[in-house]
């Protein structure tokens, strides 16, 4: 009978210990998706930002450039 009761306790607790575990490794797995989803985004918004410079630099330089041209004309 004790043994019986021990057997039942060690597979009651064998099971649990598996379910924490899958539940530890879906959080696992579901905060590393959260940061390369977060990597992913802050990646794009980088790459906008630098593209945004890029253009607002060349319209600064446009706008120079016409200023110049008309200061020189004038």
């Amino acid at each position: 009978m004790a043994q019986g009761f021990v057997e039942d306790v060690s597979g009651t607790v064998a099971d649990k210990f598996q379910e924490v575990r899958a539940t530890v490794e879906e959080r696992i797995e579901a905060t590393l998706d959260a940061v390369d989803d977060k990597k992913r985004r802050v990646s794009n918004a980088f790459h906008a930002g630098r593209a945004a410079a890029r253009e607002a630099r060349g319209e600064l330089e446009q706008r120079i450039a016409e200023s110049k041209a008309a200061y020189k004309d004038s």
